[in-house]
């Protein structure tokens, strides 16, 4: 179970990646987490207000999910 943490990693395949390899055979995982609908621009991605406010590490959606499928 993950609430808001993952968009804070700067290694989101990663943390994703061991998740998927700790779940028990058929075990779900269930992440509640920041998504945009779009890109960030670059100036505010590198804001540090903006990534304690778990806004600057987000990613899009789509792109969210894909990781998520290539993860397990």
């Amino acid at each position: 179970i993950s609430n808001c943490v993952i968009n804070l990693s700067a290694d989101k395949d990663r943390v994703l990646a061991e998740a998927f390899r700790v779940l028990k055979p058929g075990g779900r995982l269930a992440v509640s987490d920041v998504v945009t609908r779009g890109d960030i621009p670059a100036d505010i991605r590198r804001s540090v207000e903006l990534w304690v406010g778990c806004i600057a590490g987000a990613l899009d959606a789509g792109e969210y999910r894909a990781k998520l499928e290539r993860a397990g």
